[in-house]
């Protein structure tokens, strides 16, 4: 059976085969939550959510939900101004995706992000984790009801999340 699955990016890639995908799973290239689709399917649903995958022991996926809950601080490095990461099982390791932002007073330099960011993943290394991938992640913020009746427009950005991993126990 033939696939196709959106990448973090909306792009759609595919058609794969079923062992494909599953590698792709297995090995967290791909996170628990991404979109899958193939034939004779009536929508788009998320890997962890597909019957063909469930004995893969995916994680339901956690980092589309709200940033409202309070993270372990445990894991909070200085250089991050956010206040939140999330985490997911799958393929034997825990995964942790945290935000990074270079921040200067004044005037920076690649150098100085460069330092900034070998601290970042320093920090989490103390705590056991490797450095696995980082993201450029876009986003999109729509105007609530009462921002939009003041013209307020729908604004777009992106973010840096860099995913750590290490074993599970």
């Amino acid at each position: 059976m033939m696939w196709h699955y959106q990448q973090q990016n909306g792009e759609q890639k595919g058609p794969v085969s079923e062992d494909s995908l599953r590698s792709l799973l297995e090995n967290a290239t791909l996170p628990p939550g991404t979109f899958i689709w193939r034939e004779g399917m009536g929508t788009w649903m998320e890997a962890n959510n597909a019957p063909e995958f469930s004995g893969l022991g995916l994680a339901k996926n956690n980092w589309n939900k709200d940033f409202q809950n309070q993270p372990d601080q445990s894991y909070q490095p200085n250089q991050s101004k956010f206040e939140g990461f999330r985490t997911y099982n799958v393929g034997g390791f825990t995964y942790l995706m945290a935000y990074f932002e270079a921040e200067f007073i004044g005037s920076g330099s690649v150098g100085a992000v460069a330092d900034q960011f070998t601290q970042f993943v320093s920090n989490y290394a103390a705590k056991g984790f490797e450095f696995f991938r980082c993201d450029e992640v876009p986003f999109r913020v729509t105007p609530g009801c009462l921002s939009g009746l003041f013209g307020a427009k729908e604004t777009y950005g992106h973010c840096t999340i860099v995913t750590f991993r290490k074993k599970m126990d």
